[in-house]
């Protein structure tokens, strides 16, 4: 990391140690340099109090076993380790049943887990307003991402349908009808079960990346696709006419149609401008 350049306040600098936040690499780096030092800790505990150590860049989770005579002293050699290596230190929270890690709440009560989908205090729900312009699918893609994640989160049903009725309630706030948030979840609830039922083999994405326009061409497009190339009435699909090993799982995916939004008057009056040398000046 002998070349870590970044541009702060329209000046450059060149940082000496570590790495700069927002830069590609970052993540990839710091977790290969940890990897070395994890490999050469975590172990030891793993086969003793540790039993349970999961990581996503720099958030830790771990499940410590208590049940050993001389958990306090592991417990306490275990952190100084994991601080022994490099500048920076990790945080720890003291021991406890319940922990909160990324957007989940864990909690441990007589050898049981529970996960739940943990949501700060301070959590407005602004979600989309029923007013903004945005693709009539924007809606159902919003549930079903929220379905979905309240789903593979939450491990107890009860959970499931409470976040799943306060969400409904959040989007009634924000102007939708129940006309549609009936439409939103059950074409979301489709999705999802159709998920959970789909082949193992993953098919290649039929892509098509266009302008944003009605609905009515939108349809159109969708039903052309499927009667030419998904499912033809009178022909050998599509999937079953290339031989080519490069395409073999090509199709019968859906048509996904990625749209683009027009420029818009920040991209007109003040147009990013990447230069090729980060020293250059204008």
């Amino acid at each position: 990391m002998t070349n870590n350049i970044f541009l702060f306040n329209n000046e450059t600098y060149l940082q000496l140690t570590g790495t700069a936040m927002g830069t590609s690499p970052a993540p990839t780096y710091a977790t290969h340099y940890f990897w070395i030092h994890k490999n050469n800790t975590l172990p030891h505990h793993l086969n003793q109090c540790l039993s349970y150590y999961g990581r996503y860049i720099d958030d830790l989770f771990g499940i410590w076993d208590c049940s050993h005579s001389n958990w306090e002293s592991d417990w306490v050699l275990f952190k100084n380790q994991m601080n022994s290596y490099g500048s920076l230190k990790w945080e720890f929270s003291e021991l406890q049943t319940q922990s909160v890690f990324l957007d989940m709440t864990v909690n441990l009560n007589n050898g049981h887990i529970r996960t739940i989908m943990y949501e700060k205090d301070l959590n407005l729900h602004l979600y989309l307003p029923a007013s903004s312009a945005h693709p009539p699918g924007a809606l159902t893609s919003l549930v079903t991402g929220m379905l979905t994640r309240i789903n593979t989160i939450c491990s107890e049903e009860n959970d499931r349908q409470r976040l799943s009725k306060n969400f409904l309630k959040y989007l009634v706030y924000r102007g939708y009808s129940k006309k549609q948030l009936n439409i939103a979840w059950r074409q979301a609830n489709k999705s999802i079960s159709s998920k959970k039922t789909t082949s193992p083999i993953q098919l290649r994405p039929v892509i098509l990346h266009t302008n944003y326009f009605q609905s009515t061409r939108y349809k159109y497009i969708k039903n052309a696709y499927h009667d030419l190339f998904e499912f033809p009435s009178k022909a050998t699909p599509i999937s079953e006419c290339i031989t080519n090993d490069d395409f073999n799982t090509f199709g019968p995916a859906p048509l996904t149609l990625a749209h683009h939004r027009s420029r818009n008057l920040k991209n007109i009056l003040a147009p990013r401008k990447l230069l090729s040398d980060p020293f250059e000046k204008e």
